[in-house]
């Protein structure tokens, strides 16, 4: 296990770091100047924008600038947006916003996927399997967007059942979480569906089955086990996709997550919000992918010998 931490950790930070140059010289190539987000619509006489932007460090060269954002960010400093406050405020509001949304959706998708799985796994080949394969197929391929207006048209619109916008309460949760969730749970259920089918002719399910145990028994508890290695870097994966963005969903639902969030940095050229979340996303994917790997060495007990060579 420790081999684990001493071999990725420098990989972590290395990524980072890689993330960290990328976003800031790529958002700083692009048309527009900075200053314009601080001074707003009624701009500023020539002389008093080379004042702000002296003081804003902004008459710097890139590089000069590029560590300068390092040195502040080493201290903790995210930067501000102007008129709103303090980006880590903000970032840290929007990132709980967006972790509820992404965990609703990726417990659905881990009930759904495999409790649909299993089950048409274990009856392979039959009517219900078709019919579980059907929706599968439709909910993989369905653009989220789409998915989205649907369930708005449907349950927000016609029947009122859920509110349409906004992020101020479970309700609100409910069709973002549905339209975020499924996608993931089609994908569980077929890696599900696969492994059952393999596994079901095994020994230890054969016998497991003449002692008489119940078929939910058999399902949850025996065949679980095998299913869950590659099913936890499914969920692994989808968690990270799911918190660092969720921007189409969020846009749809005017769910005022990190993926929304995102959007308005970019489009108001917010360049320390931008850097800020694209950190986020980053370390997300870092720790998802570090928390997969140590699960493989929890679930599976033969990996920790390959990765400890």
């Amino acid at each position: 296990m420790h081999s684990i931490f001493l071999r990725k950790i420098p990989l972590l930070l290395s990524t980072a770091l890689t993330v960290c140059i990328f976003t800031f010289f790529l958002i700083h190539t692009a048309p527009g100047d900075r200053l314009d987000s601080y001074l707003g619509q009624e701009g500023a006489p020539p002389a008093e924008r080379d004042l702000i932007r002296q003081q804003l460090g902004l008459d710097e060269g890139v590089v000069t600038q590029f560590f300068c954002y390092m040195g502040r960010l080493s201290s903790g400093d995210l930067g501000s947006i102007p008129g709103k406050g303090n980006v880590a405020s903000i970032l840290f509001r929007r990132f709980l916003a967006t972790a509820r949304l992404a965990l609703a959706a990726i417990v659905l998708s881990v009930i759904v996927g495999l409790t649909a799985g299993l089950a048409s796994g274990w009856y392979a080949n039959t009517r219900f399997d078709r019919v579980v394969q059907l929706i599968m197929i439709f909910c993989v391929s369905t653009p989220i967007f789409w998915f989205g207006l649907v369930m708005l048209a449907i349950f927000a619109w016609a029947l009122n059942l859920f509110p349409a916008a906004g992020s101020d309460g479970p309700a609100y949760l409910v069709l973002p979480a549905l339209t975020l969730g499924l996608r993931p749970a089609a994908l569980i259920a077929r890696v599900a569906r696969a492994n059952t089918i393999d596994t079901k002719g095994e020994t230890f399910v054969l016998a497991a089955k003449a002692r008489g145990i119940s078929l939910p028994v058999l399902l949850f508890k025996h065949i679980l086990k095998v299913v869950s290695i590659p099913v936890v870097t499914i969920v692994g994966m989808d968690f990270a996709s799911l918190l660092s963005g969720a921007v189409i969903t969020e846009t749809v639902f005017s769910y005022q997550g990190l993926g929304l969030f995102a959007i308005e940095a970019i489009s108001n050229r917010w360049y320390d919000a931008v850097m800020a979340v694209a950190l986020v996303w980053a370390g997300i994917f870092i720790l998802a992918n570090f928390v997969v790997d140590l699960s493989y060495a929890v679930l599976d007990p033969r990996t920790r010998g390959g990765q400890s060579a």
